[in-house]
């Protein structure tokens, strides 16, 4: 899935990767026994607080690399707690990712800029000279 889509509403990626970040820490708390729908939408909507979407939509996508799908509780219960910790792992890494080639692109842009600016400037020299 595309990076674009752990976004809820206006988030920048890093609140998207503090609130991954936040949900993988949460799942590290949760004890295997209590690893069910009921104890971790408790603990998550406790953590929430007022704009549940910052938190839940990235976890969500996260999860199921889908703009629709199930709740987040009922995939993290299924999942278990190391594959759902692996699946926000593996979103914070996409996220990062897409920083880097962000970065690498505007390198190669200004790459490109530079070098036009040294054929125009070449030429300018060549047409004063001659």
């Amino acid at each position: 899935y595309d990076a674009g889509l752990l976004k809820w509403k206006n988030m920048a990626n890093d609140e998207i990767k503090k609130s991954l970040e936040t949900s993988k820490k949460l799942l590290e708390l949760v004890g295997e026994n209590g690893f069910d729908k009921e104890n971790l939408e408790k603990l998550f909507l406790e953590k929430a607080g007022g704009d549940r979407g910052a938190l839940l939509w990235p976890l969500r996508v996260s999860l199921s690399g889908k703009k629709a799908s199930p709740g987040p509780f009922e995939i993290m219960e299924i999942l278990g707690q190391k594959t759902s910790i692996l699946r926000i792992n593996l979103a914070i890494d996409k996220l990062r990712q897409g920083q880097t080639e962000k970065a690498g692109n505007a390198i190669i842009a200004t790459a490109i800029s530079l070098f036009c600016f040294v054929i125009l400037l070449g030429f300018t020299f060549q047409f004063k000279i001659d």
